[in-house]
């Protein structure tokens, strides 16, 4: 499965603000009526000394398998859930691999 990441990172502040994530996949949540491309997932709030539960990340944007992107209230949803939280969890893991 192709990765594809763009990272914002202040080495200073030691925080990153943006990552995508995986290519071609679909994420399915029960609450929200569409999958989720993963490729449109975007994570904000990374930040290393919230390691390793990132509490503070969260889903910024998204887009629907029909490219309709997520709504505030959908998006809220999608980082609470629980494949949503374990997304963001292993992106930021991933990515702190790399610091």
């Amino acid at each position: 499965m192709d990765k594809k990441c763009e990272i914002l990172l202040d080495r200073e502040a030691r925080l990153c603000y943006t990552i995508g994530i995986m290519k071609n996949d679909l994420l399915t949540i029960r609450s929200l009526p569409l999958p989720v491309l993963i490729d449109s997932i975007v994570v904000d709030g990374i930040d290393a000394e919230d390691a390793f539960d990132f509490c503070d990340a969260y889903v910024s944007s998204a887009s629907f398998k029909d490219g309709t992107p997520l709504s505030t209230v959908q998006l809220n949803i999608l980082t609470d859930s629980d494949k949503g939280r374990e997304l963001i969890c292993k992106e930021a893991y991933d990515l702190m691999l790399v610091w």
